[in-house]
């Protein structure tokens, strides 16, 4: 198995051949070098940051979520494809510091699968804008066995326009609202199995809120 300094080093090798042949991944050629090296030595490279308005032209497996950072403002077109994990290890799809839009601009297609979140937000001025597409978190993996929630909001927001977010196990939520964080669902779809659709938590000195209108 390679090490993660020598995954690197291939990265980089892989980088340079791209930019040459100019096959661009819709994350960037680190991104499609990292699934190049997945393929060849059968080892998850972590997701890079987002930075950048991105139309998918593929489906996208990851390792570790791909995350936007606090003072990004980013829009994600599934475009019909899916976002979907390579292995166990690979727990969440969406990690946003910052603002995510999220949405799917064909009518087929356009799924985030993450195992224990499919999307996490967190910090006192991050958004996720889930205007469609859909987000669901299963077991595939059942060796995992932490609750999962389909979509965490943590000190952030949630603003779904529409979109479909859904827990297909028995043992978790599809929407967590916790800390300071906020849920304002004004269209779309929240689907849970057994626990529930909904789970609200604040804590000390904290107010979490859902609103549906």
């Amino acid at each position: 198995m390679l090490t993660k300094g020598a995954i690197g080093n291939l990265i980089n090798r892989y980088k340079a051949v791209l930019k040459k042949c100019h096959l661009l991944n819709t994350f960037g050629s680190l991104a499609v070098a990292s699934m190049l090296v997945m393929g060849a030595a059968g080892v998850a490279e972590a997701a890079q940051p987002l930075k950048e308005d991105t139309i998918l032209s593929q489906n996208i497996s990851y390792g570790d979520a791909y995350t936007i950072a606090p003072e990004d403002n980013i829009t994600l077109d599934l475009n019909g494809y899916n976002i979907v994990r390579d292995s166990a290890t690979a727990t969440m799809a969406l990690y946003t510091q910052g603002s995510l839009t999220l949405k799917n601009s064909s009518t087929e297609g356009g799924v985030v699968n993450g195992t224990i979140y499919g999307a996490y937000v967190t910090g006192n001025d991050a958004v996720l804008n889930l205007e469609s597409g859909t987000i669901i978190t299963d077991k595939t993996y059942p060796s995992i066995s932490e609750s999962d929630m389909t979509v965490m909001v943590n000190a952030g927001r949630l603003n779904m326009t529409g979109g479909h977010i859904e827990d297909k196990t028995d043992t978790g939520y599809a929407l967590w609202v916790q800390q300071d964080g906020q849920a304002n669902i004004s269209g779309g779809e929240v689907v849970g199995v057994t626990t529930g659709m909904i789970l609200i938590t604040g804590g000390e000195g904290k107010t979490a809120s859902a609103t549906i209108s």
